[in-house]
């Protein structure tokens, strides 16, 4: 339970226990305190919270306490990235748990309807079954591999692996704990001084980090570049970069290639995703300068398709001018031509 404190049973315990934001102020709660400001500064700086197991009631307690440091402060960014590294935690103990511990998550914290099987289909062994409803509610967006269709579904069931159910745990968690961090406080909450220094705290210990994500309204790339010119595909994933969301792989692709063709440097790509979640510096430059044809087989790639972004449901909101061109960079062309005259 100290390793998992999302669960109906650490969450009973912290009830029981009766805590007030009153006694958050008392010296026993200091370990918790500190314990929910280091969650957060590993989420900030790592991308991922450790497992620390030292003191059970360290551990579950400051789970909330950091989620309320968090919604107090109530940036969006904060807390998606705080989401995205407990819920990858959760993700990588779960692969190495029994199949059992997997099987009671989900059925008691999540109400899914899983069962344990062991079915091959296509030479491949399944270990679960999830109703296809609990499927959709937990399903990564916009990536084509857990799309239904492409699943193995028997009687309503889809079949799914060790790995895949914890994925799905992974992603259910991440948008929960994003739920609880959005959730706005009283204004006539009265917090312990101990609680509103660790606020304070997490703030300077954020900053650098928020300065440099800036605001998407300042997209620039030598003042060459027109934001009304971009297709809806593209506005919306940057609306959705701006509200911090955890963009799937064939979206950053489709953003990252779109860019570096109309014109912005890797630098001012690599910017941009600084606003997701589990942003890590290294592993995106690498990416970016891949399809930017600087590393591997050295081609630059284009955008996908509007046909493909249509498979992977990416082709959001199209207006009338989506209808006379097939390709992203086509309608960029066009609208910016279109501009001149």
């Amino acid at each position: 339970m100290p390793n998992t404190p999302f669960v109906k049973e650490a969450q009973e315990y912290v009830r029981r226990r009766g805590i007030s934001l009153e006694d958050l102020g008392s010296d026993y709660f200091r370990p918790m305190i500190q314990r929910a400001k280091e969650r957060i500064r590993e989420a900030i700086k790592y991308g991922i919270v450790r497992t620390v197991l030292e003191d059970p009631d360290v551990e579950i307690i400051s789970y909330p306490i950091a989620i309320l440091i968090l919604s107090q402060i109530g940036d969006p960014f904060l807390s998606a990235r705080y989401a995205v590294a407990e819920a990858k935690r959760v993700n990588s103990l779960l692969r190495e748990e029994e199949d059992s511990v997997l099987l009671y998550i989900t059925q008691h914290t999540f109400q899914w309807k899983v069962f344990k099987v062991s079915t091959k289909v296509m030479g491949r062994t399944y270990a679960f079954a999830i109703y296809f409803r609990d499927y959709l509610r937990g399903v990564p967006r916009g990536e084509i591999a857990w799309k239904l269709i492409n699943r193995p579904l028997i009687d309503g069931y889809v079949l799914l692996q060790k790995y895949e159910l914890a994925r799905l745990i992974e992603e259910a968690l991440r948008k929960r704990i994003e739920s609880l961090c959005s959730e706005r406080p009283s204004s006539e909450m009265r917090l312990p001084t101990a609680l509103e220094k660790a606020i304070e705290e997490v703030i300077e210990l954020y900053r650098p980090y928020r300065e440099r994500i800036g605001s998407l309204s300042e997209l620039r790339a030598g003042g060459s570049i027109s934001r009304e010119a971009f297709p809806p595909c593209i506005k919306a994933l940057l609306d959705d970069l701006e509200r911090g969301k955890n963009l799937p792989h064939m979206a950053r692709f489709t953003l990252a290639t779109f860019l570096l063709n109309i014109g912005m440097s890797i630098d001012e790509v690599l910017d941009l995703f600084r606003r997701t979640p589990d942003f890590n510096e290294s592993k995106a430059r690498y990416q970016i300068e891949h399809v930017a044809g600087l590393r591997g087989s050295k081609i630059k790639y284009l955008p996908p398709s509007c046909s493909t972004l249509k498979t992977f449901g990416l082709c959001t909101s199209p207006d009338e001018f989506c209808s006379r061109v097939r390709h992203p960079l086509a309608y960029y062309a066009k609208k910016m031509r279109r501009g001149r005259k």
